[in-house]
């Protein structure tokens, strides 16, 4: 949006518009400019449906944290993915506690 604005600006002399109104406008435009050129609105969520308990997905960065006056560093994370059970990330995330280091 911020390259638009300058276009209107730079190329247009349009020095009374906002940067505001410009991206107000973007966003009321952009979906109906989809369906115009018949692609349909921007599907922006997947439906999944997953029996409880069948499947986990588990995901963390680098944690470090003080605990008891030393400092914990832990990196990586714990299987993910369809294949990955509950079973499996409760495991993973036990060996975890015990994989910290300072």
């Amino acid at each position: 949006m911020l390259r638009i604005y300058r276009r209107l600006i730079n190329e247009h002399a349009m020095d009374d518009v906002s940067y505001q109104g410009v991206s107000a406008y973007v966003a009321k435009r952009k979906p109906e400019i989809r369906v115009e050129a018949g692609r349909g609105p921007a599907q922006v969520v997947v439906e999944q449906s997953h029996l409880a308990g069948a499947e986990a997905e588990v995901d963390f960065g680098e944690v470090a944290v003080r605990f008891a006056g030393r400092g914990l560093r832990r990196s990586g994370g714990v299987p993910r993915g369809p294949t990955s059970t509950l079973s499996e990330c409760w495991a993973a995330c036990h060996s975890a506690k015990s994989g910290l280091t300072t």
